[in-house]
């Protein structure tokens, strides 16, 4: 039975006819009721109809669901092509839909098939995705290696060298010494605006302080063995700014995939991941060479206590679900404290204007050298007592990280 098609009003113009056409025919393909596209999109069956009707515009986020949900290629060319060529609103005409299904339920649905984990087992064989407990039908989106024994009372014992030989990064500006994805400059730009943003609203009064700024970070410069074949992390300058649109990225591409296709094949699904394959052109092992991007080293601290009582007999964990402010991952669970690693600068973020930067930081780096030397670099730790260090990395972000599991919270302050 076909069916009901919503028809056109008149006075739609011909490029929002050809867009509505583009949104019914990834329906029509998928096999789909109104009802059913609907609860991947996170809109209701009226709201679907609307937007094939052209009387409502989807959302830039709506957008990007319906070309990673089109069948083929051909058709999401198509329907790109078309949203582009979609006439600016005026005054007298609906705003775009706001998407009501958020950015991490969306990407969630990527975990829900087999097919990443197919493609991370696919493209990194060197680095299996780790179990659950150990339960092969619980397997989770990273790799992770637990560093041997005698180096469990050692947290900086993973530490390699910190290149500090090539110019320090600008964190207002987006080309670098190194070749990054240019697709990468017009997210880095929005971040730039959305700080300069905040700024002049914490000038004006009307912002207590910055939810987002830029910063130099430590990054992974390469990912090494010893001669006992334990890991190494040498390092790197980069920003924060470039580790989201040029390393965070590669995240949201995998998900944004296969949040629309969980079932999907690492054949089918590769073409689309453009940024990453973008990479994997120019390195290797992007796993462990950090090269053409901005990877930021995270440091993560699990605390793990006995709890024995009567109702319980057990371990519990310090977990704590991530603000809706933070850049990325947001609302998703998250051990604390944890974060990245990045040099404390003598600059608050609120002074930070483009005219004053540059030297200001030139400035910092300056006596970060003095302190740490050109080729050497060791974290200062509190006091604690480790039971275990693991260096991790994903091959989902092709990160790498050290992550201390102590007894007792400990946060690292670099020198």
């Amino acid at each position: 039975m076909g069916r009901k098609q919503a028809t056109f009003r008149k006075g739609i113009g011909e490029e929002q006819r050809h867009y509505a056409q583009a949104l019914r025919d990834v329906r029509n393909l998928r096999g789909e009721t109104q009802q059913e596209l609907g609860r991947l999109l996170g809109w209701s069956v009226s709201m679907v109809s609307r937007f094939e009707a052209a009387s409502e515009r989807p959302d830039r986020a709506t957008h990007r669901r319906y070309c990673a949900l089109a069948p083929t290629e051909e058709l999401r060319r198509q329907l790109a092509s078309a949203y582009e060529a979609l006439p600016p609103l005026n005054g007298g005409q609906r705003r775009p839909a706001l998407v009501r299904r958020s950015p991490e339920e969306w990407h969630g649905r990527a975990l829900d098939g087999p097919g990443v984990y197919q493609l991370l087992s696919e493209r990194y064989p060197a680095y299996p995705v780790a179990r659950l407990f150990g339960d092969a039908a619980k397997p989770l989106p990273v790799w992770a290696e637990v560093a041997p024994a005698e180096q469990w009372q050692d947290v900086e014992a993973p530490l390699g060298q910190l290149d500090l030989s090539k110019p320090v990064p600008d964190v207002r500006t987006w080309h670098y010494w190194e070749a990054y994805d240019p697709r990468g400059e017009e997210e880095f730009k929005r971040h730039l605006d959305e700080w300069d943003r905040q700024l002049k609203e914490v000038h004006a009064g009307r912002r207590e302080h910055l939810k987002t700024w830029n910063q130099l970070t430590y990054d992974l410069g390469a990912m090494t063995r010893d001669e006992q074949g334990r890991l190494r992390l040498d390092c790197k300058l980069g920003t924060y700014y470039h580790s989201l649109s040029t390393s965070e990225c590669l995240d949201a591409e995998l998900s944004e995939a296969y949040a629309a296709w969980p079932d999907s094949t690492p054949d089918a699904t590769w073409p689309r991941l453009e940024r990453r394959a973008w990479l994997h052109d120019r390195v290797p092992d992007p796993v462990a060479d950090g090269r053409h991007r901005s990877a930021a080293i995270g440091v993560s601290t699990l605390t793990v206590v006995r709890v024995r009582n009567r109702s319980f007999d057990g371990y519990k964990m310090f977990l704590s679900p991530r603000s809706i402010t933070v850049a990325t991952q947001r609302r998703r669970y998250h051990v604390v404290p944890s974060g990245c690693s990045s040099r404390s600068f003598p600059v608050s973020p609120l002074t930070c204007s483009k005219s004053n930067f540059r030297w200001r930081q030139q400035r910092s780096v300056s006596s970060w050298r003095s302190c740490t030397g050109s080729t050497s670099w060791r974290p200062a730790t509190a006091a604690s007592t480790p039971t275990r260090s693991t260096a991790a990395g994903g091959p989902n972000s092709s990160m790498a990280c050290s992550r201390p599991v102590m007894r007792r919270c400990c946060t690292p302050a670099w020198r």
